[in-house]
């Protein structure tokens, strides 16, 4: 025979509070060697809290340059796919565990999309007082 309660709840693991998505399109032109370059890019986040110490999260970028033109342009005109994935462990206050994957380029490792300047990845740990 079973006994208890049988009341449906929310697998902890899956509830979607832990769970924040950003969304970003932008577009640039400039000028290179006299030649104007149009730059369309976008950048999916995405960031889940595991639990209150683990957090996984990847962001992908869609990037399309147009506009360069000619032998000179350096590969510049192709679509590029970047993306990172990141998984932070925080056990204490002053200590931090991160494993990362990306295929960004070496010169655009600190980007502004990387997951430790998102807005809403930091706001997690300034809302509960643990330090970046």
């Amino acid at each position: 025979m079973i006994t208890g309660n049988n009341i449906s709840t929310t697998v902890p693991l899956l509830d979607p509070s832990r769970f924040n998505m950003q969304h970003n399109f932008s577009m640039s032109t400039m000028s290179l060697g006299g030649q104007a370059m149009n730059v369309a890019a976008y950048t999916n986040m995405m960031t889940y809290e595991l639990n209150p110490n683990l957090h996984l999260g990847t962001s992908f970028s869609l990037i399309q340059p147009t506009g360069m033109m000619g032998p000179g342009n350096y590969g510049l005109n192709k679509t590029q796919f970047l993306y990172d994935a990141n998984l932070q462990y925080r056990p204490s206050e002053n200590t931090l565990i991160e494993f990362n994957m990306s295929n960004r380029p070496y010169y655009n490792r600190y980007n502004r999309h990387r997951l430790e300047y998102h807005p809403f990845y930091n706001n997690y740990y300034m809302e509960n007082g643990i330090p970046d």
